[in-house]
């Protein structure tokens, strides 16, 4: 298993540098899309069990740490800090988020359904018995 390891406040992975936590696979998306579009690699990192949740339901919880080579974290921190002055937002995006919230409260909500509403009624019925 690869180890974190602190160089300077940075952390290190893999030849990677820690650049930003996303707090969703759209912030995610986003900022790879940007800094992919500047030609920085980017290596995404599912934070404790955010791989498995990513499989088995469609939702992470984790969040995302995003890496990128230790050449270029100047430039892709300055990146994103500009994008975060201009704003950082536009409707396209804005869109985007809105319609992933709508689907994983879709989710969450059949994933509730499909193994809470059984032990409910269960209890129901051994209530009235």
């Amino acid at each position: 298993m690869k180890q974190v390891v602190k160089d300077d406040g940075n952390q290190e992975k893999s030849g990677g540098v820690f650049l930003i936590h996303a707090v969703d696979e759209v912030h995610a998306q986003a900022v790879e899309s940007l800094l992919r579009s500047y030609d920085i690699p980017v290596l995404k990192r599912r934070s404790q069990a955010g791989d498995y949740l990513n499989i088995a339901t469609g939702i992470n919880i984790y969040g995302v740490d995003i890496y990128v080579p230790s050449k270029l974290h100047k430039a892709a921190n300055a990146l994103i800090k500009s994008k975060k002055e201009y704003g950082g937002h536009d409707a396209e995006l804005l869109q985007e988020e809105e319609v992933f919230r709508r689907k994983r409260l879709v989710k969450i909500w059949i994933i509730i359904g499909i193994f809470y509403l059984p032990v409910l009624i269960w209890l129901l019925v051994g209530l009235f018995r």
